[in-house]
């Protein structure tokens, strides 16, 4: 009974947007996307572009069909409708900074890049283009690529913290953790309610077997509010290290039911049982 109410529903939508105007359509698709009705805004913009195909104004439309998209995980469709407008406006940076961020997304990190590129090359003063870039770079482990270009941001932005951020996380990745330590103690010394910076450097102090300034860095994290499962499992690692096993299992417990990847956290829990 649900399913023929749904499908008489899906008719009358359709048989009632079909009625409407090419103008009254992109009004009610840009009503649904403020409602978060995605898949609504999906149907009007594609009958809004079908009404009128030679409409110059289709070009936006099929950009917001993509963001759409984009919302609905709908990563393949929604890297044709971009495509497709780019085709005809290659060098429009919005348009290339939405497909960037959908390449990512979908772990295509090689598009992603070279869209990054052509942005920099249209516009090379884009924060975010060098920002995310970095972090390509850091995923790569292309370590002296990500460093320029978090020098880049200090230049653009030298209020922001994301650059120095990212010169710290460069050290840590490549496990040098007195560098990183000193970058995060200089961070807090100029952000001292960001609770990240607290974690990352506690991270630090537990790799350089200076434990009880780990744990004042996690207490103060907590303290901050800092909401991410992530830092149970931090502390888990640190009462491991103080041999407070059922401690640690409490923790890497707490933070796979508050959303951590399960089989990291029962990995972590299975070492705990064996102590």
């Amino acid at each position: 009974m649900k399913k023929y109410i749904a499908l008489i529903a899906y008719f009358f939508l359709v048989h009632t947007i079909s009625g409407q105007t090419y103008s009254e359509l992109v009004e009610k698709s840009a009503a649904a996307i403020e409602k978060n009705d995605y898949a609504t805004a999906e149907k009007i913009l594609k009958q809004a572009m079908h009404k009128e195909p030679a409409n110059p104004g289709n070009a936006m439309l099929l950009t917001n069909l993509g963001t759409v998209q984009r919302n609905l995980k709908k990563y393949d469709d929604a890297l044709i409708s971009y495509s497709s407008v780019l085709a005809k406006y290659p060098d429009n940076v919005t348009l290339l900074q939405s497909r960037a961020n959908l390449y990512c997304e979908m772990e295509r990190w090689k598009e992603a890049l070279f869209d990054y590129n052509h942005i920099i090359t249209i516009d090379n003063k884009n924060y975010e283009a060098y920002r995310r870039r970095a972090l390509i770079y850091i995923h790569n482990r292309q370590f002296l690529d990500a460093s320029v270009d978090y020098s880049k941001l200090d230049q653009l932005e030298p209020t922001k913290i994301e650059g120095k951020m990212g010169q710290a996380l460069i050290a840590k990745r490549q496990q040098r953790w007195e560098d990183a330590e000193s970058l995060y103690t200089d961070l807090v010394y100029r952000h001292r309610n960001n609770a990240d910076i607290y974690v990352n450097r506690a991270e630090c102090y537990i790799n350089m077997k200076k434990y009880g300034r780990a744990q004042q860095d996690i207490e103060k994290a907590l303290e901050l509010n800092f909401n991410d499962p992530y830092i149970y499992i931090l502390r888990g690692q640190l009462r491991l290290k103080q041999y407070d096993y059922p401690s640690a299992i409490a923790d890497f417990e707490k933070g796979k039911s508050s959303g951590f990847d399960a089989s990291i956290a029962d990995e972590y829990i299975k070492l705990a049982k064996k102590k």
